[in-house]
């Protein structure tokens, strides 16, 4: 995230990503807060309904970072690229 943002816009994507973060959190908790509601046992089909959507949520996310942008090359990186280079030889 930082190698993409500016420093005016270090801020706003930092927030945008908390948000994202903690909108996961809060409806994945309550997805399984709903789908248990009033069971003593768990059931093969409530399994198979949270693990199927497991599946399908982090391969739709897979798949979406398979189509971000790669990182624009700065002077900065460059310089940090060639540092690596002088120590691994």
């Amino acid at each position: 995230m930082t190698a993409n943002s500016i420093s005016s816009t270090m801020s706003q994507n930092s927030g945008i990503f908390w948000a994202m973060y903690k909108s996961c959190l809060l409806t994945g908790s309550l997805f399984v807060f709903l789908l248990f509601q009033d069971k003593d046992d768990i059931s093969t089909k409530t399994r198979m309904i949270l693990v199927g959507s497991m599946l399908v949520v982090g391969s739709i996310g897979t798949v979406l970072l398979l189509f971000l942008l790669p990182v624009p090359k700065t002077e900065e990186t460059n310089i940090v690229e060639a540092k690596r280079e002088r120590n691994y030889r």
